[in-house]
């Protein structure tokens, strides 16, 4: 009850409840503190409660204000610490910014140097134009290079003004919105003078103050435009070439393999091209050409990587067989082995049928020559045997002085010795003629005097010119005649026949002058001018043609028209020249013109080691060595012996012809070859084709040493591959030189 009467003692529990309130208020601005504090001291308050009125009056208000107090200051504190905190915070986010902008302007500067670096060094052209009307706003030097415009030409202006078809830029603008980029796109700008630039043109969308800008490299390709196009017409010309030609072209791998074959080879052959390719070339042959491909043909062909003329049988799809010869290169690849082969196929079975018509026309013209021969023989013995009874007994007739003949009987005689003479002449004319056509004819060239060989036809001559009161001359001057490189016999045939024309076909009283000047081409020329009747110009053409005598057949003049007939002849056997000039009622002149000797004027003597004076050369200069001479005229192997027998350390040995010089060649290996032109069978041209082709002889120097003096003769044997081209006769130290230049200069020969 106490516990419940003091309890309800207004008067006891007031300053009790009092001293709670001031020591929690007290607690809670001193040892609360704040605002946790102020709500701890309001709980505690209305944990007393409110049973004092007047306490409450006062202290509620206190209370709710120290609690609004409290709260203000936490409040205010709070805010104070959120302020600077944020001050903190704005302070630290702007110089993140400043660091962040600085470095940002520091890339963009650099990037902005490396860019103009590289588009201001570029080789291609570098352009920036905006997406919306095309404006260019920067260009760097190359495009003002390739295009041929200056900078302030570009900048500024639009970009479809310089592509060559302006409506392609619409489509990339287009594909770049797509896309954002382009690369590698062929079109073609407009040059300032107005041509069209094939070019790479690549492009990649950018952002650029706020608007889409086109960034534009351009690749110059017209050299390669050019080079392409140039392999498209090369490789076009090429096809057009394999397809068209008239020859069988084809292609086959290591194995025989056919890859190509050209459109004639399929039309010549008769297949289809589905038939061929991917076959084997040899199923295309005969036997013998099958056998012959697998056990020589192709061996050497993969050993020397070419084939020129190899004889082969082609098999047509009807069967029928060809004659052809085939020649082929292999293409080598990167690594040089074998990528593929080229052959060319020509069909000659036409030609072999045209050969061996020509060896039969030949055998045929041969036997006739023969039959001519020996009927010509034959002949000349059965009219010489009764001309032997008629010429003795006319001349018994003639000189008998035991029985005089009467001046009618002596007339007569002299008519039939005459005409047996006559006889005697045609019939071995006729023979000569017959030994000229058939080619019979043995030439022994050598140095030659011509005042010699004109001596003695004017001593032939005169007697049949003094009985016709006809004056022969020789005009030279006085001067020493130079030396001729002819037969000295033929010579002599073919000046006696001029001669001898000029006195016979004269007039009584006459003249006859003979003359001598130089002529082009190293030769000389011997005239002979007569004062008879001359020839018609209607005439002139048939002047060399035999058996005709220009109507002249049954003048009082004997004759057998085919003096000049072999004339002609003859000085094409000897390289020379015939002409002549001739007016009716005033004379004619005739004209021959014989090469000169190399050696003047000491070329002549006894035999041929006295054209040249072998002491003049320093024998001991010049290399030892081997040395072929194929040579088929045996004077000229003498002197060429002679010359070699005098140089210390040098050996000869020589051939009669080709053939034989080839096999000699091949074993001998010599040092250097001389060989003449005009051999027996297979000429020196032909000879030296041969020894090129053979591996062991190749290497070997070859020279000329030929009587073809001709400047167009030379020429031709120098661009056949004669390292030198001696004309006969020879200047010794002229061929010593040469001698010597290609001794120190030999490569070693090849051996197996």
């Amino acid at each position: 009850m106490e516990d419940t009467d003091s309890a309800g003692d207004p008067s006891q529990s007031a300053p009790q409840n009092k001293r709670t309130l001031l020591s929690t208020l007290l607690l809670a601005f001193l040892g609360g503190g704040g605002l946790f504090g102020s709500i701890s001291f309001f709980g505690q308050m209305l944990g007393v409660g409110l049973e004092n009125i007047r306490v409450q009056s006062i202290v509620v208000p206190v209370i709710i204000g120290g609690i609004a107090a409290a709260i203000i200051a936490y409040l205010v504190a709070k805010n104070r610490k959120l302020l600077a905190d944020q001050l903190f915070l704005e302070r630290e986010t702007s110089q993140n910014l400043s660091k962040m902008m600085a470095d940002r302007t520091k890339q963009l500067a650099e990037s902005e140097a490396k860019f103009r670096v590289f588009a201001e060094t570029s080789p291609n052209a570098v352009a920036i134009s905006r997406m919306s009307d095309g404006l260019l706003q920067y260009c760097n030097p190359a495009t003002s290079a390739i295009l041929g415009y200056k900078i302030e030409d570009i900048v500024g202006h639009q970009a479809p003004e310089f592509y060559y078809n302006p409506e392609d830029r619409e489509p990339l603008v287009e594909r770049l919105r797509k896309t954002g980029s382009i690369q590698n796109h062929e079109l073609y700008m407009k040059k300032a003078d107005g041509t069209p630039l094939p070019v790479l043109f690549s492009a990649a969308v950018t952002e650029f103050e706020n608007e889409p800008h086109i960034f534009i490299e351009v690749i110059d390709i017209a050299e390669r435009k050019a080079v392409e196009t140039a392999l498209m017409q090369s490789e076009h010309r090429f096809r057009k070439f394999y397809n068209e030609t008239p020859v069988m072209l084809h292609s086959v791998t290591e194995d025989g393999t056919i890859t190509h074959v050209s459109d004639y080879w399929l039309e010549h052959l008769g297949y289809e091209r589905g038939e061929v390719i991917g076959k084997n070339i040899m199923d295309f042959q005969d036997e013998d050409s099958r056998r012959f491909t697998m056990e020589v043909g192709l061996s050497h062909f993969l050993e020397t990587g070419v084939q020129f003329n190899l004889p082969l049988r082609f098999v047509k799809k009807n069967g029928e067989v060809i004659d052809v010869l085939l020649s082929a290169l292999i293409e080598r690849n990167e690594n040089g082995g074998f990528a593929n082969s080229l052959s060319v196929i020509v069909d000659i079975t036409e030609q072999r049928k045209a050969e061996a018509e020509l060896e039969q026309a030949k055998d045929t013209a041969q036997r006739a020559s023969r039959v001519k021969s020996e009927f010509l023989s034959s002949v000349s013995h059965e009219l010489r045997t009764p001309m032997n009874a008629i010429m003795g007994f006319g001349q018994l007739l003639e000189s008998d002085r035991m029985q005089p003949l009467t001046e009618k009987q002596e007339k007569y005689t002299n008519h039939i010795l005459r005409g047996g003479e006559h006889l005697l002449q045609l019939i071995d004319q006729v023979l000569q003629l017959s030994e000229v056509e058939a080619g019979r004819v043995s030439l022994s060239i050598e140095n030659v005097d011509p005042d010699d060989v004109i001596d003695e036809c004017m001593t032939m001559v005169m007697q049949r010119a003094h009985i016709n009161e006809i004056t022969v001359t020789k005009e030279t001057g006085g001067a020493v005649l130079p030396v001729l490189w002819t037969d000295k016999m033929r010579f002599r045939q073919v000046f006696l026949n001029l001669l001898s024309n000029a006195v016979k076909y004269n007039r009584r009283g006459g003249s006859v002058t003979i003359r001598s000047r130089p002529a082009s081409g190293h030769y000389q020329r011997f005239s002979v001018t007569d004062t008879g009747l001359g020839i018609p110009k209607d005439k002139q053409a048939g002047l060399f043609e035999p058996f005709n005598r220009l109507g002249r057949e049954t003048g009082e003049i004997e004759g057998t028209g085919i003096g000049l007939t072999i004339t002609s002849q003859m000085m094409a056997l000897l390289n020379g020249r015939l002409g002549f000039e001739s007016e009716e009622g005033t004379g004619s002149t005739f004209w021959v013109e014989l090469p000169l000797s190399s050696n003047q004027p000491n070329a002549i003597g006894e035999g041929p080691l006295k054209d040249v004076q072998l002491e003049t050369v320093n024998f001991d200069d010049i290399p030892s060595g081997r040395i072929l001479y194929i040579e088929d005229n045996p004077p000229n192997l003498r002197l060429m012996e002679e010359v070699i027998n005098r140089i210390a350390n040098m050996t000869m040995q020589s051939a009669p012809d080709a053939e034989t010089g080839l096999d000699m060649a091949s074993s001998l290996l010599p040092d250097l070859i001389l060989m003449d032109i005009n051999l027996p069978g297979i000429n020196g041209v032909e000879a030296l084709r041969l020894l090129r082709q053979s591996e062991r002889t190749r290497h070997i120097p070859v020279i000329a040493l030929s009587a073809r003096a001709m400047p167009d003769e030379i020429a031709r044997g120098l661009k056949a591959g004669f390292e030198d081209y001696i004309t006969k006769p020879i200047v010794v130290p002229t061929v010593l030189a040469a001698i010597t230049r290609h001794l120190n200069g030999r490569a070693a020969p090849t051996s197996g």
